[in-house]
């Protein structure tokens, strides 16, 4: 019975917080009680316990919350960033400016105007970047 349970909350489209708990409750109770869990919540597990091992020390709590469906991105659709704007084409802009208007709750012109900001201070940054002689602005971390 617990293992179709299992089967189903693990099926769920898209990352479900809520069946990610019960998840979580269920092992707990297979470990409380000595008990062989279900395989595949077994490798639903040891998938976020390997991963958040290989993570780096600083994002090991970030990555086994979102590897276990509970915190972070996983579960929420991503919006619109100034990455975003930078990467787009001078064809994409009407739809970024949709997108910044719906999410945002701002007028056309305001939409557009802040990817007009964006795009000047990424042409800003280049060319402070270019006149260093930088290549990016982020330091390799030196072992301590």
């Amino acid at each position: 019975m617990e293992n179709r349970k299992v089967d189903a909350l693990l099926s769920r489209p898209g990352i479900d917080p809520e069946a990610r708990i019960e998840l979580l409750a269920i092992a707990a109770t297979y470990l409380r009680n000595g008990e062989a869990m279900p395989e595949n919540l077994r490798n639903h597990l040891a998938q976020a316990f390997e991963a958040t091992a290989q993570a780096d020390l600083s994002e090991r709590a970030k990555t086994i919350g979102e590897c276990l469906g509970i915190v972070g991105e996983a579960q929420r659709p991503r919006k619109l960033g100034p990455i975003d704007v930078i990467k787009a084409s001078a064809n994409d802009e009407d739809r970024l400016a949709g997108r910044l208007m719906e999410e945002h709750k701002i007028s056309e012109r305001t939409a557009r105007k802040r990817i007009a900001e964006i795009k000047a201070a990424n042409e800003m940054m280049q060319e402070i970047m270019s006149n260093n002689g930088l290549s990016n602005l982020v330091r390799k971390r030196t072992a301590e």
